[in-house]
């Protein structure tokens, strides 16, 4: 993930524990979207999981790069 390795992220992550759990949660879903695609053979509701997974990854890191503007925004101000 591209937010991860920023030291804004790590601040905000202090500072908001809403912008924490949307973190931690799109972690997760990164995690079991892994384990799901390193599976030689799926199932079809195998396949629909990792398609409503990366749905949320997405509505989760939509959330976070807003927040992170929002932020980056405020920082500039001050």
């Amino acid at each position: 993930m591209v937010f991860e390795k920023s030291d804004r992220v790590e601040r905000l992550m202090e500072l908001d524990p809403e912008f924490r759990m949307w973190v931690e949660q799109h972690r997760e879903l990164d995690r079991e979207t892994e384990a799901l695609s390193h599976q030689h053979c799926l199932i079809p509701a195998e396949e629909q999981r990792i398609r409503v997974l990366k749905k949320q990854k997405l509505v989760l890191l939509d959330q976070i790069q807003i927040r992170l503007r929002e932020y980056q925004n405020s920082e500039k101000k001050s």
